[in-house]
Formats: structure tokens, C-alpha cells, sequence
């Protein structure tokens, strides 16, 4: 009998509720769909069309991230993950690798096909040695042939388009950008503001305010630490707070307020 206890005992571990949102790494854009596999149970959920993620799982186990054009992303959820926790995870864009083609001249009033041969480089070819060419690549007035001119319109039109590509790009960063910090920054305020340390502190107006420009923990740690952490920071500082001030502090009656006895 003791021996089936204690058996049973290591295979029961403590269920955790994990939050959090998935971003990409280079972007900050919100990757959407991303499949989560708890491995040590081989069970497992996505996340929604936001990037927002919920599941229930044991500490212990180790929690994989995939998704389409992604590296895999692990995490094990060790005895430092608490209950309820939020987690913000950033999975790195995987780069792929593609063939390049070779530009050919056909005839000049049907326009150019495409041959796919393993090139390093897009090449436009004359009729000199071009397989297929029929026509003659210099006019007679000494102008430019027909290879030429569209090889200039086709540079300048590249330039062109790339430069308005990098424009776009930079603007779809600092965009995403902006949502992370708005998405950061409206969780910061849920999990810790004026109400919450009005509850605990009983403190009012001035005082208030002091306190919390005092004491106000950084965004990194009131997004990580769960409501329990939070309540517990603001106890801690506020008995801090008390004691410079020479105020009378009942412990008893804070810790009840912040609705913890321990």
C-alpha cells in the first residue's frame, strides 16, 4: 500500500492554466493559427486568428510551437511557470531558397519566354548564341535593339519598385510595432492601476500618486508575474512606503484587501 501511494503520488502533477499571445520575431506581427503540442501527453490546440493562446497543461511537460514558415519554438514548463501565467512568444521566420530563371529573346513581336535552368543569375541574351533568336539585336540608325531597351525599362522599373517595396515594408513594421506596444501597454494597465492599489493601500489623491510613481513596477515584470506577484509587490512596497512616511500599517486588514492571507 505505501508503495502504490507513493507511485501515484510522482505521476500526478499539478495542472497550470498558460496565456499569452504569438508573435513573429523579426515583425511583431501576430502569427495566427500557430499549433501548440503539449509532447509530454501528445495532445494539443492553435491559436486564434489573433494569436492569442489558452490551454491547460502540467508542469513538467515540454510545450511545443509550429507553424507554416516558422522554426519549431519549445518550452518546458518548470517549476517557475506559475498558474495562470501570460507568456509572449516570438517564433523566427524560417528563410526558403528558390531557383532562379534566365531571360530569352524570342521573336520580337510575340515578346520573351521563360526557360527554368539552374542559374545563379536573371540574364537578357541577344541573338547572339540565344537559342531560338531569328532577328537582329542593333536598328540600322545605330540605335538600341529591342533586348536593350526592355533591359533598361525592366532596371528601372525594378528600382522603382523595390524602393516603394522597402517603403511599405518599413511602414508594415513600425505599424505592427505600435499594435505590440498598444497590446502591451493595455495589459500593463489591466493587471496593475489605480484600483487595485487604491484596495490594497486604502491610499487616496496625492498620496496615491506618489506612491505609485515610487513604486510602480516596470511593463517586463507586470506582464510576467501572475495577480497574486502583483499583490504581493504592492504589499511589500507599501509597507516600505509606511514605514518613511510614519504611518500606522495593519497588515491584517491589507492582506485582506488583496485577498491573500499568507
Amino acid at each position: 500500500m505505501p508503495l502504490a501511494a507513493n507511485a501515484q503520488d510522482l505521476n500526478q502533477k499539478e495542472k497550470i492554466k498558460i496565456n499569452g499571445i504569438i508573435y513573429d520575431a523579426k515583425t511583431s506581427e501576430r502569427i495566427p493559427f500557430v499549433h501548440i503540442i503539449d509532447v509530454s501527453l501528445n495532445t494539443g490546440t492553435s491559436a486564434d486568428d489573433n494569436g492569442n493562446f489558452s490551454f491547460t497543461t502540467n508542469h513538467g511537460d515540454s510545450i511545443k510551437f509550429t507553424a507554416v514558415g516558422y522554426s519549431d519554438f519549445y518550452i518546458v514548463l518548470d517549476d517557475s511557470i506559475r498558474n495562470n501565467s501570460y507568456q509572449v512568444i516570438m517564433l523566427e521566420p524560417k528563410a526558403y531558397l528558390l531557383e532562379s530563371m534566365d531571360f530569352y529573346a524570342n521573336d520580337p513581336m510575340k515578346g520573351f519566354y521563360l526557360k527554368d535552368i539552374p542559374r545563379d543569375t536573371i540574364r537578357i541574351w541577344s541573338n547572339k548564341g540565344a537559342p531560338g533568336a531569328s532577328y537582329w539585336n542593333v536598328l540600322p540608325n545605330g540605335g538600341s535593339g529591342y533586348v536593350e531597351a526592355f533591359a533598361n525599362l525592366f532596371s528601372r522599373r525594378a528600382k522603382q519598385e523595390k524602393k516603394l517595396a522597402k517603403i511599405l515594408e518599413e511602414e508594415r513594421i513600425l505599424k505592427m510595432q505600435e499594435e505590440a506596444e498598444l497590446v502591451q501597454r493595455k495589459t500593463s494597465e489591466e493587471k496593475y492601476n489605480v484600483q487595485l492599489v487604491n484596495r490594497i493601500t486604502d491610499l487616496e489623491g496625492e498620496d496615491l500618486e506618489n506612491f505609485i510613481m515610487e513604486f510602480k513596477p516596470s511593463r517586463g515584470f507586470i506582464l510576467r508575474a501572475t495577480e497574486y506577484e502583483i499583490a504581493l509587490q504592492i504589499v511589500e512596497s507599501y509597507r516600505e512606503y509606511a514605514y518613511y512616511n510614519g504611518l500606522e500599517v495593519d497588515m491584517d486588514e491589507i492582506l485582506r484587501r488583496a485577498k491573500f492571507s499568507d
